[in-house]
């Protein structure tokens, strides 16, 4: 037939793709000898020794042979390129071509038990292609990976894995070849392996070969197409014995019939198959019919006079599917084209729909050996079919007598060895004990769980062999407490281990392999905070405190091991739980001449359990002598100033559970809950003291408050004629919440103003100052009207007046009031009081006064460093660096005080200090090791301006000796920093200060600075004490300002504390800044939340950071700045949230509220020329962030609220629209513009008095408010996820802005209407603040002033009033137009109002 003839003439195979030879022809030489070649080594190109150079030299000799060394046992060859080439010219190889004549065999190599143990990975391209003569033979091999694609017919019928093409060979074998996971794509015809042999006496010859995962596609519109796993050519007589099909998947595309899936041809073909596994094989059309799933049988091109033999005996089929339907009959399995082709001589054979685990061991991996349920293949088939001696497997054929049907013998299996625990498998160091054949030689295994991992139960044991059948117990007698169906061990979370005992027994039932399994939870890393010794408690004895980032178990006397230094001791035992142990140490060797010594402990980690991290500076310890216990303290009550007085300065102190410092007077704060309590105060332990004995004593409560004062009120608001009266000089008082009380002389105060005022009795010698009582003096003419106080707040980090508007006016420090116009705030840097209050107007008097005090700013923290000077004649001197520029001043000094081991004193800052040195310009000192020394920087007068507190290094050297240098040095920061003189440079590497944190403007040594360099990246983290700070909070009460100011020039800027200091923040309210010289970071407590399961005050930290940005990130920024014609003005900042809970981190990406970051402009930027600020999204675009700018200390800052983390800068990005040059919304519509939150309907129009959509208007609030847009998920029927606005409605959702309508609908293209506007306006109110500042009023009174207020929808009225109230809206000529359409010029204008209203812009 003519197909066959084009078969003959057109197709011609590759042995693995295209070629390795040059364009001048073969690189290869013709060997001169020897016709044996053999493969040294694994390489995928053509080199010496490669398996391309092996096939080039054997194919052009007759006779030629490939091997391969014993050496790539195991090895897999990926191609770089095809090992033969195909001329399609003349349709032949160069390879194995006309040269290839007697024979060429290509032989691999097969491991102990028979399989082939070479690969070749075809890595994509097309296969072996020969057109030799003689005999073709392979063995022995792996080939997978193989592709070829052809869909217009050029490589029609040929294979992608194999093919044998032309007039010349008269036999193949194949023997003992996996094809797994090939490819073809074809338009007519072709399969994995294609065969052409034309040679009497035409014998192909398949055993123990695999098909296994092979996909072929064919595409023939009108014609059949013809394809199978095995394609022949030209007619053959084939024998297929001992393989196995399986998982393999042809797709055909034709009107017309797809013929053949697991074999089929060009014509007439005869094949016997003995002992084959058909299996989870499909054959599919989906544009026709489909036939002939394993042969089709034809007597197309049959040589005259050849007899048909087509044998099918002692075969399993397993689903072999017709589009999708499992085929029983062996006549549409074989099937015969015509009546001429006389039927197949079949059975025995097991035809069935499914293959499952009635039949094969586990087809979920493919292994399709029998299990011992296959009754229906085991010695069910006829031995007289059987031609070989092996099985797929390599194990006999006939076991027990009769052969079994399929591939693959069945033998009982013997494998008893399990496999993994829960998938976890040990390593070989945690494998120990015997061979398993016996419970006293059980193999031993150690293994540690996941997290996700907290009990075991039989189906957490994986065996190798899933013919095997498993035991689990509880007991080690293998017999008792077996654990059976749903029942389980719970994994020990108590350091101990949870052992499990397991038996597995092999399919043979004679095979047993006992196993003991010391199963632990996951290794948890550890970290040691803090290591005191609390000195001893006998001549001979003492105790270590440890403290762990995290619970602890298990711990025990090995965990410590104890080196001598200058002291000795041994651990004696180990006590604790949870964080918090102590090591008990004896046989404490010390000098007889000192009362102290050293040692240095490491920390061994628990094998399985945890690992320990221990900080080198915890390592070295003091141990004492015996110590006496500290003097019992003598506190005595100040009520006046409502502190403890009597105490030791710098000390710590335990009073009712926690812990304070007294200040360097001696002074401790008394917070409102200690009074009415009986106290103990005491002294705890330290250096060579225990805790002291505790002082007992009652503080008394506050008195109750003044009685029987009586008002008198003014005659009119600003009359200042208002008295108070019953009052005298035993009493004082103050204006409003303003903390600042006035004394009393006589029986009235007069001249007061409308106001509130508190009044109490002052405190004597032995009672504190009583509860108030409050008193609001108001007008005698109930007509006139009183104007409120104004809602605004002091930024005592920013120097400015949140929430100050051009209806306010501002008195600073009793000066006269000044209208503010938006610009004209004058400097607030420093101790100032700022009187605030609505401006009197043609209709309404001034309004009452909101009083607000800013604090003094702290001065820079004072940094010095001491270190060892080298040279024995500085023997006895310590080199004290001053590491902080001088404060700006004329004549400052730089003054020190050695305090020796005494408690230094600190001075105060503005005090005079006595005793003090001035320190030499070389700033050597003499001293002694650890000696504690004050520097204090003071003016010309000698008050002290800042000071610093550091520890003496000082090494004695020998005559001519090195010196230590800078070695070892401490440091330290303080209230002081530097004048004229720097003695010496600070040492590199990690640098520790002491960093001062403010709350309320108030400072508090409460932090500790590590700065680092790493790849030129500068890093400084602050370390916050919980405890101080707690003691300045408790001291300040409600409301607090936490600043933590980092010492400049970092890069990256942190701050750290601990979940414990959070919550201490957030009970109090507080708000926490974080400050650098270019930026800072201001975010309430509250916003802060830990999150995490499992996440407890003592388990977590939190770190704040602001980073600058990496230039790839400012690239990102800069391009998406250019593509929406703006320009990038400063390097960004990334300003981020970390909360970790027990090792694992989670960032904080938004908050309930507005968060503020301040960044600083750069001098050489104009600030009028800042339109926006702009935030980095996920996606590498930027969007609008509400910000303003401000001036403080003669620097601009761009101030922005965002809420949510990433990258921020500001932006250039003017617009201005032609046709509102003289419309009444000009300014607002190019504002607006220009911040990116409007755009125009062309770059130079803007349609003003259009109206505007619902979509268009959730787009613009949106972007307004700064959120970032979703992803397009709606529950609105209306809205497609692929609409331009569906990211912002998904957004505005979220945020409950808007709810659309009850039929489930948002009509997004629906004009929206004022009060649908307002409606959402006022919910945005809510989230940026507005609302609870605005006064709240009766919503009709509100409305009434609108002639139409009565058609205003019931559901919008109190949200129009909101806006009203807030002076969002004015209404057009005396309505309010509820029901009107919004304009695009007043939606500007409204979006404008709103930020500026809420002090976002």
């Amino acid at each position: 037939m003519s197909k066959t003839r084009i078969l003959r003439i057109s197709l011609c195979l590759i042995l693995l793709l295209s070629s390795f030879s040059s364009a001048a022809g073969s690189v290869f030489a013709v060997p001169t000898s020897n016709n044996i070649f053999t493969v040294v080594n694994a390489n995928g190109d053509d080199s010496t020794g490669s398996l391309a150079w092996a096939i080039a030299q054997a194919g052009q000799v007759p006779d030629g042979k490939v091997i391969f060394d014993a050496s790539l046992a195991g090895a897999t060859i990926t191609l770089m390129g095809s090992l033969t080439h195909w001329n399609p010219g003349d349709n032949t190889s160069v390879e194995i071509g006309a040269q290839s004549t007697g024979s060429f065999t290509i032989e691999g190599l097969t491991d102990a038990q028979g399989k082939p143990v070479i690969t070749i990975d075809g890595n994509g391209v097309q296969g072996i292609y020969a057109n030799g003569s003689g005999t073709f033979s392979m063995s022995n091999l792996v080939m997978k990976n193989f592709n070829t694609v052809d869909t217009h017919g050029g490589l029609d019928y040929m294979g992608s894995a194999l093919t044998l093409n032309g007039e010349n060979y008269s036999s193949v074998t194949l023997d003992n070849i996996y094809f797994i996971g090939n490819n073809k794509a074809f338009k007519s015809g072709g399969g994995i392996v294609s065969l052409s042999v034309v040679q009497a006496p035409y014998k192909v010859s398949i055993n123990r070969v695999k098909f296994m995962n092979n996909s072929l596609a064919a595409n023939n519109a009108n014609d059949n197409t013809y394809q199978g796993m095995l394609f022949f050519q030209s007619f053959v007589k084939a024998t297929i014995t001992n393989s196995l099909f399986a998982d393999n998947v042809v797709n055909t595309h034709t009107s017309s019939t797809g013929i053949g899936s697991i074999s089929s041809g060009g014509g007439a073909y005869d094949a016997i198959w003995y002992n084959n596994t058909f299996a989870n094989n499909s054959l599919s059309n989906d544009q026709g019919t489909v036939l002939a799933p394993i042969a089709y049988l034809t007597e197309e091109g049959r040589p005259a006079n050849t007899p048909f033999e087509n044998e099918f005996r002692n075969n399993i089929v397993a689903n072999s599917s017709l589009n999708s339907n499992a085929e029983t009959n062996l006549s549409a399995l074989l099937f015969r084209a015509s009546p001429d082709v006389p039927p197949v001589n079949v059975n025995p054979n097991l035809i069935v729909t499914s293959a499952d685990s009635s039949l094969f061991k586990n087809t979920d991996i493919q292994d399709y050996r029998l299990n011992n349920q296959a009754v229906s293949a085991i010695d069910q088939g006829d031995n007289t079919y059987v031609l070989t001696n092996f099985d797929l497997d390599g194990k006999y054929r006939i076991d027990g007598g009769i052969v079994d049907l399929g591939a693959f013998e069945y033998t009982p299996g013997s494998n008893a060895t399990l496999d993994s625990v829960a998938n976890q498998t040990p390593a070989s160091s945690d494998v120990s004990g015997g061979n398993g054949t016996s419970i006293a030689n059980a193999i031993k295994w150690k293994l540690n769980m996941p997290a996700a991992v907290d009990e075991i139960d039989l189906n957490s044991l994986k065996l190798q062999d899933t013919t095997a059948t498993v035991n689990l117990y509880k007991s080690s007698d293998y017999v008792s407490n077996e654990v059976t169906g749903n029942n389980t061990i719970p994994i020990k979370t108590d350091g101990q281990a949870t052992y499990l005992y397991v038996k597995v027994t092999a399919e043979n039932g004679t095979t047993v392999q006992y196993y003991e399994i010391a199963v632990y939870p996951p290794i948890t890393e550890v970290t040691l905070l803090s290591a005191v010794a609390d000195g001893s408690d006998t001549s001979t004895t003492t105790k270590i405190d440890l403290t762990f980032d995290k619970d602890v178990v298990g711990f025990n006397t090995n965990n410590m091991v104890i080196f001598s230094m200058t002291g000795s001791a041994s651990v004696q035992a180990v006590s604790g739980s949870g964080k918090n142990w102590s090591v008990s140490l004896d046989s404490i060797q010390l000098n007889p001449d000192s009362t102290s010594g050293q040692i240095y402990f490491i920390l061994n980690s628990v094998p399985y359990l945890y690992n320990v991290s221990v900080d080198s500076s915890l390592q070295t310890l003091t141990i004492y002598k015996a110590k006496a216990p500290h003097t019992t303290p003598q506190a005595v009550i100040d009520y006046a100033n409502e502190k403890l007085t009597g105490l030791e300065p710098g000390s710590a102190y335990s009073i009712n559970g926690s812990t304070v410092i007294a200040d360097t007077h001696g002074n401790i704060d008394i917070p409102s809950y200690w009074m009415n309590q009986t106290v103990n105060v005491i002294h705890v332990a330290s250096g060579g003291s225990v805790d002291s004995q505790p002082q007992s004593f009652i503080i008394p409560a506050r008195p109750l408050p003044p009685m029987n004062i009586s008002v008198t009120n003014a005659t009119y608001a600003e009359a200042y004629d208002g008295k108070l009266s019953g009052v005298n000089s035993a009493m004082e008082y103050t204006i409003s919440d303003v903390i600042q009380w006035n004394s009393i002389h006589g029986n009235e105060i007069d001249h007061l103003a409308v106001n509130t005022y508190f009044v109490r009795y002052k405190a004597t010698a032995t009672s504190f100052a009583s509860k108030a009582t409050g008193k609001v003096v108001g007008v005698q003419d109930p007509n006139v009207e009183i104007v409120p106080a104004p809602v605004v707040a002091a930024d005592d980090t920013l120097n400015t007046i949140i929430g100050l508007d051009t209806t306010m006016e501002i008195s600073v420090d009793g000066q006269a009031y000044v209208l503010y116009n938006g610009s004209n705030l004058p400097s607030l840097t420093g101790e100032h009081e700022v009187k605030v209050r609505y401006a009197a107007t043609s209709s309404k008097p001034a309004g009452l006064i909101t009083l607000l005090l800013f604090t003094a700013d702290p001065l820079p923290t004072l940094v010095v460093t001491a270190s060892d000077p080298s040279g024995s004649g500085n023997n006895g001197k310590t080199v004290l660096t001053i590491n902080s520029p001088a404060l700006p001043g004329t004549g400052n000094q730089w003054l020190f005080k050695n305090f020796g081991t005494a408690n230094a004193i600190l001075p105060e800052i503005g005090s005079k200090v006595s005793g003090y040195s001035e320190l030499s310009s070389d700033g050597l000192v003499s001293s002694s090791n650890e000696d504690s020394i004050v520097v204090v920087e003071a003016d010309m007068n000698g008050n002290v301006l800042r000071y610093a507190l550091v520890k003496a290094v000082v090494v004695n050297e020998s005559s001519g000796g090195g010196g230590g240098g800078s070695n070892g040095g401490s440091s330290s920061g303080g209230g002081g920093s530097s004048p004229s003189t720097t003695p010496t440079v600070p040492t590199s590497g990690a640098t520790k200060t002491d960093v001062i944190v403010l709350v309320n403007g108030k400072q508090e040594n409460a932090g500790e600075a590590i700065t680092t360099t790493e790849n030129n990246i500068k890093t400084t983290k602050i370390n916050v004490d919980s405890d101080k700070l707690k003691a300045k909070l408790d001291a300040e009460g409600p409301n607090a300002i936490v600043t933590i100011p980092v010492p400049s020039g970092s890069d990256v800027n942190q701050a750290q504390f601990t979940g414990q200091a959070l919550k201490n923040m957030q009970d109090k309210s507080a708000t926490i800044v974080l400050q650098t010289d270019t930026a800072s970071y201001k975010l309430p407590s509250k916003e802060i939340q830990l999150g995490q399961a499992g996440a407890t005050p003592d388990n977590t930290q939190i770190l704040l950071q602001i980073i600058k940005s990496v230039e790839s990130t400012t690239a990102k920024m800069t391009e998406a700045s250019k593509s929406k014609d703006a320009t990038l003005l400063t390097v960004p900042y990334d300003f981020k949230v970390t909360v970790t809970t027990d090792g694992k981190a989670i960032d904080v990406t938004s908050f309930n509220s507005y968060v503020e970051r301040t960044i600083q402009l750069p001098d050489d930027v104009d600030p009028s020329k800042i339109t926006t600020g702009v935030v980095l999204r996920d996606d590498n675009t930027i969007d609008h962030i509400p910000t303003r700018v401000i001036k403080q200390d003669n620097k601009y800052y761009a101030v922005l609220n965002s809420l949510t983390n990433s990258n921020y800068s500001v932006v250039w990005h003017p617009m201005t629209f032609a046709d509102v040059n003289s419309h009444w919304a000009k300014d607002a519509v190019n504002d607006m513009g220009s911040r990116m939150i409007v755009n125009g309907v062309t770059d130079t129009t803007f349609n003003p008095n259009n109206n505007i959509t619902r979509a268009e208007f959730a787009a613009i609030i949106v972007r307004a408010l700064g959120l970032p847009a979703g992803k397009g998920n709606t529950s609105f029927s209306d809205v497609r996820s692929d609409a331009w606005y569906a990211g912002a409605v998904e957004t505005a959702v979220s945020y409950k802005l808007i709810n659309g309508f009850e039929d489930g609908t948002f009509r997004p293209q629906n004009t929206i209407t004022r009060e649908q506007a307002m409606t959402i306006v006022a919910k945005a109110m809510s989230l940026t603040g507005l609302a609870e500042r605005t006064p709240v009023s009766d919503a009709t009174a509100t409305l009434a002033d609108f002639a139409d207020y009565s058609q205003i929808s019931g559901w919008a009225k109190d949200n129009l009033a909101l806006t009203v109230r807030a002076k969002l809206i004015n209404g057009r000529n005396a309505n309010i137009d509820s029901k009107a359409n919004m304009t695009r010029a007043e939606v500007a204008v409204l979006v404008e109002r709103l930020l500026k209203q809420s002090d976002l812009i």
